[in-house]
């Protein structure tokens, strides 16, 4: 019996292989695709709630405005329920508008200072 146990080496060298066979391999695989379509679906109700708040927000200026200028919003309704498309071109032509008068008041007032500061360096240099 010593003998026997003298043969025995110190250290046994174990080969350990993972598989994944038969129902495990479904297991994961469905796992996996429920773990996916749970963050898209998250993903997707943060999205909503964000986009729910901001209707909600110009909900109550719109109502605001109605309570406050009757027959001006009675008008835009009217004109929006009779033409959408060419209601949302105005808008966006007189927003536009708006946009060009504001660069150029900006730019007016860069060329203002920039002519005051002429004026000045050229009364230095007289």
């Amino acid at each position: 019996m010593s003998i026997a146990v003298k043969h025995i080496p110190e250290q046994v060298q174990a080969q350990v292989t993972h598989r994944f066979e038969g129902r495990l391999k479904w297991m994961l695989i469905i796992i996996t695709g429920a773990i996916l379509i749970t963050a898209s679906s998250l993903s997707l109700w943060i999205g909503s709630l964000r986009a729910n708040s901001r209707l909600v927000q110009q909900d109550i200026k719109y109502r605001y405005l109605k309570k406050v200028t009757p027959l001006f919003t009675l008008h835009a309704d009217t004109l929006f329920l009779n033409d959408p498309k060419g209601f949302t071109n105005t808008v966006q032509k007189w927003e536009l508008q708006q946009e060009r008068v504001r660069q150029a008041q900006q730019e007016y007032q860069q060329k203002q200072k920039e002519a005051d500061e002429a004026k000045k360096k050229l009364k230095q240099m007289k």
